[in-house]
């Protein structure tokens, strides 16, 4: 008995040495427990059964009828099975990590990565669509900016403006600037949400952020760890987040972190609170599925960077006006010297 606890006892501290977590200890001495009643019922049946207190001489009976041949091969099947079991599961090969612990490794590459962009030329492709409730198109316009690192921060291009717009029965074309019927709520609106997107003067106050995971932004946040997954072909942190104030107007959602680099690879949200009761019944004001889906690529040098963005919600605005809104962003990063070569 000594023998054998000695024998586990290096086991664990060989595996501890190795950076096995415990979990992966338990699991493995599970494994080898149940491989090991396998073999024992290979060799005498009725020694098994009386360990598993089964008790029962149908059990033992037919097991000592079974060929040893067929007994091997279903060892060798349950082996297999397992080990399958065990690869699929994602594995860091280090220590669980608390939901703070992984956020602020987050909170550090990310300012890292912003630091990083304000020296590339980010180059963005806006596409925004209101529509009404029935679903007819009202307007769309689609925008392309390049926005370009200078000495003293960056510079904002417009490069492209197109869209079109229902007028008198029919839809019209447009490009460039000045748009047409630029006072209209479609168009002011489209206007406010493409300047929030490109980090120009608006009046989007949730927008600009699109929750980048820096240190400042964590700093409104409370984190908890949902679990770990695959994702894209990469172990992945399923962390959930919810602001700190419960009366602000905030994002809530969730965040999967890649578990070696540390960086964000989507984001998903929606508002943390409803809009309030008295604005929904006595203004007829409210937004419903408001919330954006974020995706981030990993770069060249390991940095990584939002790469799109994705939101569809309606709006419903003083018993007057309903839409549903639709906003996709592509953007894409190169160095400085490349763009002004072009």
């Amino acid at each position: 008995m000594r023998a054998k606890w000695r024998s586990s006892l290096s086991a664990c501290s060989s595996a501890l040495e190795k950076g096995l977590t415990r979990a992966d200890i338990v699991r493995d001495a599970m494994f080898r427990q149940v491989l090991g009643w396998l073999v024992c019922l290979e060799t005498n049946p009725a020694r098994l059964a009386r360990f598993l207190n089964f008790g029962a001489s149908s059990f033992v009976t037919s097991a000592q009828g079974v060929p040893p041949a067929m007994l091997r091969l279903f060892v060798f099947m349950f082996t297999v099975g397992i080990s399958l079991g065990q690869s699929a599961q994602p594995r860091s090969g280090n220590a669980p990590l608390s939901a703070d612990a992984i956020m602020t490794r987050v909170a550090v590459n990310q300012d890292q990565s912003e630091a990083l962009r304000k020296q590339l030329v980010c180059r963005q492709h806006i596409h925004i669509v209101t529509r009404k409730s029935g679903g007819k198109m009202m307007r769309e316009e689609t925008t392309e900016y390049d926005v370009v690192p200078t000495e003293t921060g960056t510079q904002k291009q417009l490069k492209l403006l197109t869209g079109r717009y229902w007028d008198n029965g029919k839809y019209e074309d447009f490009k460039g600037e000045p748009v047409p019927e630029a006072d209209s709520w479609d168009a002011d609106y489209i206007r406010d949400v493409r300047r929030c997107l490109a980090g120009e003067e608006s009046r989007c106050k949730l927008g600009p952020q699109l929750f980048p995971l820096t240190s400042e932004e964590q700093k409104n946040y409370d984190f908890r760890l949902m679990g770990q997954e695959i994702l894209r072909g990469r172990d992945a942190y399923r962390v959930g987040f919810v602001p700190k104030n419960k009366n602000a107007f905030a994002w809530t959602g969730e965040a999967f972190v890649d578990a070696a680099d540390f960086q964000p690879v989507r984001v998903f949200t929606r508002l943390s609170r409803h809009v309030p009761f008295t604005e929904r019944v006595m203004l007829g004001t409210n937004a419903t599925g408001f919330g954006y889906d974020l995706e981030y690529g990993r770069q060249g040098d390991g940095a990584w960077f939002p790469i799109s963005y994705g939101t569809e919600y309606e709006l419903q605005l003083f018993f007057r006006i309903r839409r549903t809104v639709s906003v996709t962003m592509d953007t894409s990063f190169e160095p400085a010297g490349r763009t002004a070569a072009k």
